[in-house]
Formats: structure tokens, C-alpha cells, sequence
């Protein structure tokens, strides 16, 4: 795998063109790809201890501040637990705050299809949890219109003790109430394959997840959401940025580890 390359867009500035679906988007399910996209790091080139290069950073509700903070919250390559290669990102996030620590990377300009695959490692295990776990909402993965915060964006994680998205400004959730605190989930201290589409070019708009290839989580309907119906565009604005890390509203800390990070317009699949 390349580390930091790119075709179709750079790291951290938006390019002027975009290589965006057709205007009913890719089927989601068409084939797994070959692991190729518009960019892929590996983060191997980096300095342990350092931030990635090409990326911004969102670290307590900072852009673009000191990394590592004073707090003591970092997104910064290390060797502790590596998918490929001798490095992978380390998120962490003290417990009992709602703090962000992101690794932000702009789009390509008119971008509306995107899926998003990585490697993570997570400390805790997300979803099928009882009440008491993972009772708000946790963010591993992010499509954010609004750089900088965190107030307009789709977040893939956690939802009220299940694998779900919430989205903001709307605060709206799936999945519905009957599958709160239940299956599926994303494992505890092993590596998993995760792959998130974000489909802003069919009317209906769609997200798709996968892990380790196999179906995760779906929402293609607009009465999938606990908060009322939402719009048929709810993705619509939200091309700007992705971001990768770690965010519990629940309070709770963590150490997460990202490695082998691609970006495409067309499924990646884990190869």
C-alpha cells in the first residue's frame, strides 16, 4: 500500500476536481475492490510521536492546535499496535470529557460519493451493550461540512449501546429504539477492517457499512431514524472534510489506533 498518496485531491486543501459516482451513485454492494482509492496512507513515512503529515487535527475542540496537547490528548503515530508495516495513529482521549481528537483531511471539491476504509484498534468494544455502556453517542468516523467543530456533521460509531449514526445539527440517530444496546458490534483490543460509504449522489441518500467485509449497518430509508423522517438529502453539504479518531458524548476515554487509511469514490474492501 502507498503511504500518503493521492490522485483526484491532496492532503489537507481541497482539489478542483473530483472523481464523483454517476448520478445514481455506485451500488454499494457491486465487489469488493482491490484496497485502491484517491488517497491511502499507511503512515509509515511518519515520525513516531508526530502527526501524519497532510492532515489538520480537531484535539479538545481545537483545529489545528498543538499535538500533543497539554491535556494530554494526541493523535500522533506510534508502534504500539500496528495493522501493516511499523506504524500506525494513536488517538487518545481522556476519560470523563466529550472531547474530540481528530485527524482531519479535506475532499476533493464536488465530491458526493465516498468510502472510507480503515484499520482500527480500539480499547473498548463498541456496540451490543447493555444500558449502562455507550449510552449517547461515539465517533470513530466523520463526514463533516463544517471544518473545525463538530456541529454539522454525520458520525459513524456508537449509538445508544449499538453500531449507528447520529447526525448534526438535527442531533437525529439510528438505529430505532428496538436495537438499542444490542448487536452489532466492533470488537475490543483486535484489529477490524471498517468501511463506510457515504452516497450523496442517489435522491435518496445512503450509508453503507462493512466489517471485515461482511455487512454491518445500512441506512437507505428515510424512517430509519429514531429523532422523525429525515430529509432525502441528508447528506447534502457534508462533502467537505472527513474525520478519523475518536469522540464519546458517553464520557468516555479511549485509545483507538487507525492504520492503513483509503479513500475512494468506489468500494475498497480490507485487501
Amino acid at each position: 500500500m502507498s503511504d500518503g498518496s493521492s490522485s483526484g485531491g491532496s492532503a489537507g486543501a481541497a482539489s478542483s476536481s473530483a472523481a464523483n459516482g454517476s448520478s445514481d451513485g455506485p451500488s454499494p454492494d457491486a465487489g469488493i475492490g482491490s484496497g485502491t482509492g484517491f488517497f491511502t496512507d499507511g503512515f509509515e513515512s511518519d515520525d513516531v510521536g508526530s502527526q501524519p503529515a497532510g492532515f489538520g487535527n480537531l484535539i479538545d475542540y481545537i483545529e489545528d492546535g498543538t499535538n500533543p496537547n497539554s491535556s494530554g490528548d494526541f493523535a500522533t503515530v506510534d508502534t504500539t499496535h500496528v495493522h501493516s508495516g511499523a506504524h500506525a495513529v494513536h488517538f487518545h482521549v481522556a476519560a470523563g470529557t466529550n472531547n474530540p481528537s481528530f485527524l482531519a483531511y479535506t475532499l476533493p471539491t464536488g465530491t458526493n460519493t465516498l468510502f472510507m476504509r480503515a484499520w482500527v484498534y480500539l480499547s473498548l468494544q463498541l456496540g451490543d451493550n447493555t444500558a449502562s455502556q455507550n449510552d449517547n453517542h461515539e465517533t470513530l468516523f466523520a463526514l463533516n461540512g463544517s471544518p473545525g467543530n463538530v456541529n454539522n456533521e454525520i458520525r459513524f460509531g456508537a449509538i445508544k449501546g449499538t453500531v449507528g449514526v447520529n447526525a448534526t445539527p438535527s442531533d437525529n440517530i439510528t438505529p430505532l429504539l428496538a436495537s438499542w444496546n444490542g448487536p452489532p458490534d466492533v470488537p475490543a483490543t483486535t484489529w477490524a477492517c471498517l468501511e463506510v460509504a457515504f452516497l450523496g449522489a442517489p435522491a435518496q441518500n445512503e450509508l453503507h457499512a462493512w466489517m471485515n467485509d461482511a455487512d454491518l449497518f445500512d441506512v437507505t430509508t428515510p424512517t430509519q431514524w429514531q429523532n422523525g423522517t429525515m430529509p432525502m438529502g441528508w447528506l447534502s453539504g457534508e462533502f467537505v472534510e472527513i474525520d478519523v479518531g475518536w469522540q464519546s458524548f458517553s464520557g468516555f476515554g479511549a485509545d483507538v489506533w487507525v492504520d492503513d487509511l483509503v479513500l475512494g469514490n468506489d468500494r475498497i474492501g480490507c485487501d
